[in-house]
């Protein structure tokens, strides 16, 4: 009898115990600072940086897994960066499927009250490279999560600036470039002074215009 007792207190501490580690584990806790920027691992810094080139290094900085866009701002005709330049920056920005990834934190034992795909980017600045804080509450949007494929050879800097040559943009001086996807898909929107145009990232050559063409970097 005692040892049918003992057998049955073993089992209810244990159930006990598992059940205090499951709520644990999958309720969100306190957010974790940023690591410090990163310099000495980004290739050519700070004068030559090649944004298009660093999305591996830049995605290893966050939780988030899905890539919604960037923006270079100051990106040269040899698709480098000089952030010796105040002007010059870049923004990768990244989310996750809806109540995947890091979620607002709550109460143990509680409910989310719903779910969230989260929104994190990672900057290069004059400082280096690093992460910014996490947004968990960020809201999922209604047509879900807008993910863009990682970058084309097809479709990099070189192709965009020859581009820009065949519409005449003049050869000087630096480009805005953002990657996000618009109505008709991911695009490539390409601005150099009063001059912008938008190309889908898919060939490189379709241009896109009028409401096919709107949207920005998340």
């Amino acid at each position: 009898m005692l040892l049918g007792i003992g057998i049955l207190v073993g089992a209810f501490i244990g159930c006990m115990g598992v059940s205090l580690w499951a709520m644990s584990v999958s309720t969100p806790g306190a957010l974790v600072a940023p690591e410090p920027p990163l310099t000495t691992t980004v290739p050519g810094f700070p004068k030559r940086v090649r944004p298009f080139e660093l999305l591996p290094l830049a995605r290893s900085l966050t939780e988030r897994k899905v890539l919604v866009g960037f923006t270079i701002k100051g990106l040269r005709r040899d698709g480098s960066v000089d952030f010796s330049e105040e002007s010059s920056s870049v923004r990768y920005s990244f989310q996750d499927h809806r109540g995947m990834g890091p979620q607002p934190p709550r109460r143990g034992g509680t409910l989310p009250a719903r779910t969230y795909c989260g929104k994190q980017s990672v900057r290069l600045i004059d400082a280096g490279l690093g992460a910014m804080w996490d947004n968990p509450a960020s809201s999922c949007p209604s047509g879900g999560v807008p993910e863009v494929p990682d970058i084309s050879p097809r479709c990099g800097a070189e192709q965009l600036w020859k581009l820009a040559e065949k519409r005449k943009v003049p050869a000087g001086g630096t480009a805005q470039i953002d990657y996000f996807r618009a109505k008709v898909g991911p695009i490539f929107r390409f601005k150099h002074g009063s001059n912008q145009f938008s190309v889908l990232a898919s060939d490189c050559r379709t241009i896109v215009r009028g409401t096919d063409d709107h949207g920005a970097v998340p």
